[in-house]
């Protein structure tokens, strides 16, 4: 019998060694050095080496992955107290 697995909005990504933040979202990679730092964003299609940031073309995007990472860090700390 096959299970069907829920589709994420986005997949979130976080390194613990040096806080960098990552989100997979639709075509885009959403990335952070830090929860503090401007976002990065790259269109993994036309961009699969991550070399071009196109977050200042993309405002929309960057407010929906701002969203997801505030979202996302909330869902941690949550956990975390648990």
């Amino acid at each position: 019998s096959q299970s069907t697995q829920r589709k994420h909005k986005y997949l979130y990504f976080e390194s613990d060694i040096n806080q960098k933040q990552s989100i997979r979202y639709q075509n885009f990679k959403a990335v952070r050095q830090s929860p503090t730092s401007s976002i990065e964003l790259y269109n993994l299609t036309s961009d699969i080496s991550e070399s071009t940031d196109i977050s200042s073309q993309n405002p929309s995007i960057i407010t929906q992955v701002t969203t997801y990472f505030n979202d996302a860090l909330s869902s941690c700390f949550i956990e975390s107290r648990e």
